[in-house]
């Protein structure tokens, strides 16, 4: 019996492991894809991943989605600072015009992106990009682990 209780118990401790490292990645290096998920989980169609419109901004990762037929690029940093820094980069290429972003007339710089954490999602022109910061506002719960060996941190944003 009590050797029949032991295989249960190994069982139980090897799911719950596994189930823990799941989750563990989920709100770990997969930020990206989180806010893809948010999106798609409130009645956005979002396309498939790409490079397009995607300038180096000193971030970890970058993709470029088509957001119910509108362009927007996500960003994740390895810490705020360079998300910060990464900001700038953004205003300045906007500022400049170089037209890389193509904005409608009147977009207003603050509206041009929204960030948290250590995301930060571009949202250019989008004609919802009021709905899409609200949505981004009250859901993203960015919790990643950033840096490398003894700058290794887990950001949190509740």
């Amino acid at each position: 019996m009590s050797r029949h209780l032991g295989n249960k118990f190994i069982k139980l401790a090897v799911a719950l492991l596994v189930m823990v490292s799941l989750i563990s990645c989920r709100d770990g290096d997969d930020t990206i894809d989180v806010v893809i998920d948010i999106l798609k989980e409130n009645g956005y169609q979002v396309g498939e991943k790409s490079m397009k419109t995607v300038p180096f901004v000193w971030q970890r990762d970058g993709v470029g989605v088509d957001v119910n037929g509108e362009h927007v690029v996500i960003y994740q940093y390895d810490d705020e600072k360079l998300l910060k820094t990464g900001k700038i980069a953004v205003n300045e290429i906007v500022e400049a015009g170089t037209g890389f972003w193509d904005l409608p007339e009147g977009t207003l710089p603050e509206n041009i992106y929204y960030s948290r954490g250590v995301i930060l999602v571009f949202l250019g022109g989008h004609s919802d990009s009021a709905n899409l910061r609200k949505i981004l506002k009250n859901t993203l719960r960015v919790k990643v682990t950033t840096g490398a060996g003894a700058r290794r941190v887990v950001v949190t944003d509740d």
